[in-house]
């Protein structure tokens, strides 16, 4: 029988859930959280997945058991179940993917929804090791850490998009150009707000 095996001999079992959007990399964090592996090819899996870690908490012996959703979450089928008696939340997002972290917000009403109001839950930014990529800086404006990286990045692309739009040398009109006055209609806003 394995130390795990043995739940006499911690003084807590926590029940953990890692949730967020699929494609975050959820399977692999709890992977490389419980085996300390990556598998770059690793594939969806239906239902829940359950793995455990022990940590060392004041002392004590802490075995925490991690649900990864592994991929229920794409076809909107976590029942109410899957958060019943958890002791807490990991919602992860990827920094590759902007609609991972406004789905942020879903996830997290999901979460209150269906938990204890003061269940501890954590914002995990995954994918980080793909710098160059991502659209996600964590700047500090007292220090100026990646400040002039971030908006250099901005810059950057914003410069490409412009390139893109602009029409080749080769196909500029030349000569004169007629401006004519824009004869759009008006709409009427209504105000909601006095």
């Amino acid at each position: 029988m394995s130390s795990i095996d043995s739940l006499d001999e911690y003084a807590y079992t926590l029940k953990i859930l890692i949730l967020g959007d699929s494609c975050v990399g959820k399977s692999n964090l709890v992977l490389r959280l419980c085996e300390d592996r990556f598998d770059e090819k690793l594939q969806f899996t239906i239902g829940l997945d359950f793995k455990s870690r022990v940590f060392n908490v004041n002392g004590d012996k802490v075995l925490a058991k991690i649900i990864d959703t592994a991929g229920q979450e794409r076809f909107h089928s976590l029942t109410p179940s899957t958060y019943r008696n958890l002791d807490g939340v990991a919602l992860v997002y990827s920094v590759m993917d902007t609609q991972s972290y406004c789905s942020v917000q879903k996830w997290m009403n999901q979460v209150t929804e269906h938990t204890d109001e003061d269940i501890p839950i954590v914002l995990i930014a995954n994918v980080t090791d793909r710098k160059t990529d991502r659209m996600y800086f964590e700047v500090s404006a007292k220090t100026g850490k990646n400040v002039t990286h971030a908006l250099q990045s901005l810059v950057n692309l914003a410069y490409l998009r412009r390139r893109r739009k602009e029409p080749t040398t080769t196909s500029r009109p030349t000569g004169v150009v007629k401006i004519t006055a824009d004869k759009r209609k008006k709409i009427k806003v209504k105000q909601c707000c006095k």
